[in-house]
């Protein structure tokens, strides 16, 4: 090969090279305003609260703070209302992912194998995902309004009188109301997320199980199901994510009552934290919240990696 040739193949790498390198600094400069916001606001703020939980801290004196130890963590193991708070968010995420992977995993495949209106429905059901949690409560504390609310009204023609009550104001079913709602709210998130996975499976695969005599139950079990379980485990971690968090629609229904028995660690943080001026404390229970996240998405994904083993 001419030495011509072999200098202009060399400037054409090098001129490739310096390409790539400028294109990567530009990437580089476009994602620092995101990385120095979670930065500051994400680990800056993890660390700062982390170590405040080991402290008496409130918002009398933010700028002094007294070093007590595992003080704030004892507190909460003796406390019953953080211990009921627990208890609810473990009954709150069973019902979330019960109705919303298992309900929206059923209304995806459904839509998916629809041949007309299928677009219109997603969209219906998607609906109540767009609006602000805080105005679905409002809104719903309303439909459970003991004289006036529709909820009452149709168990009370129903006949049904054990369920004519005022459902926000029974311990049980106020909870029960509470997954209900949020579980209306966000049954069409996982939904979409399912139907995108059935799309990328090959039709193909479901020609020849029909061809082979396989019915509607078995493409769903044998086909639709393996295929996505990537696209499961990813919503079984957001919703229960979801559910750590919970706030505001508890806050606007409930407000955490009767008697805390729909109240969230995020509803308590808040009330413990901004309400009660005791931050120490309230980061304590947010440290709690984030590892008990942490711990039950390892969990899950560990179980999941398992089942595809």
């Amino acid at each position: 090969m001419p030495f011509s040739t072999l200098l202009s193949l060399r400037r054409g790498r090098n001129s490739t090279s310096a390409l790539q390198k400028r294109e990567a600094l530009w990437g580089y400069l476009f994602l620092l305003p995101a990385i120095v916001f979670l930065a500051v606001f994400v680990v800056y703020a993890t660390l700062v609260g982390i170590t405040r939980s080991f402290c008496d801290w409130n918002f009398m004196s933010l700028n002094e703070w007294k070093f007590i130890g595992l003080g704030n963590y004892v507190r909460l193991t003796d406390d019953p209302i953080f211990l009921l708070t627990l208890k609810n968010l473990l009954a709150i995420l069973v019902g979330k992912l019960v109705i919303q992977v298992g309900g929206g995993l059923v209304i995806a495949d459904i839509l998916h194998h629809l041949k007309s209106l299928k677009r219109v429905l997603r969209t219906i059901y998607f609906m109540p995902a767009v609006v602000a949690p805080v105005a679905v409560g409002l809104l719903w504390s309303y439909i459970f309004e003991p004289d006036m609310g529709l909820v009452t009204k149709l168990f009370a023609t129903l006949g049904m009188s054990k369920l004519a009550v005022p459902w926000l104001s029974d311990p049980v079913l106020s909870l029960v109301s509470i997954i209900l709602v949020d579980s209306w709210q966000w049954l069409s998130f996982p939904m979409v997320l399912f139907i995108a996975g059935m799309q990328a499976i090959p039709e193909e695969l479901y020609e020849a199980a029909q061809i082979d005599g396989a019915n509607r139950y078995h493409l769903f079990r044998y086909i639709t199901i393996p295929g996505l379980r990537t696209i499961t485990s990813v919503v079984i971690i957001l919703v229960t994510i979801n559910g750590i968090k919970l706030f505001d629609l508890v806050r606007a229904m409930t407000r955490g009552g009767p008697y805390y028995h729909t109240e969230t660690p995020s509803t308590l943080l808040f009330q413990v934290g901004v309400e009660k001026y005791q931050l120490g404390y309230a980061c304590a229970m947010a440290t709690v919240v984030v590892v008990l996240c942490l711990v039950l998405a390892i969990i899950e994904l560990g179980v999941l990696e398992h089942d595809e083993d």
